[in-house]
């Protein structure tokens, strides 16, 4: 029988609460869009090490800018688009989010 470990619950208790609400209102501006959100990189081999984790890695499968847009309305960030490279960052509390 496999194991399945519930990431969910491992991100509540390693993910900074910064880091939580960056997550949580991510997947809110994604709701509703024709776009998939995947966690990458060093923080999924961080939860499945059991380490913190303080560098958040999104993939969006879709439309990036309309998604940092989105996330820009809801928090009221300033958005930075990158057409060459149709991706952009939003700049909120301080942090640059890309």
């Amino acid at each position: 029988m496999n194991d399945v470990t519930n990431l969910s619950e491992m991100m509540k208790a390693r993910l900074s609460d910064e880091s939580q609400e960056i997550l949580t209102i991510s997947v809110r501006a994604a709701a509703g869009m024709d776009a998939n959100l995947y966690l990458v990189g060093g923080i999924v081999r961080d939860l499945l090490l059991g380490r913190k984790s303080y560098d958040l890695d999104l993939v969006v499968e879709g439309d990036a800018i309309a998604l940092a847009a989105r996330f820009a309305d809801i928090t009221g960030g300033k958005i930075t688009v990158h057409s060459r490279f149709r991706t952009a960052t939003v700049k909120w509390r301080g942090r640059s989010i890309d």
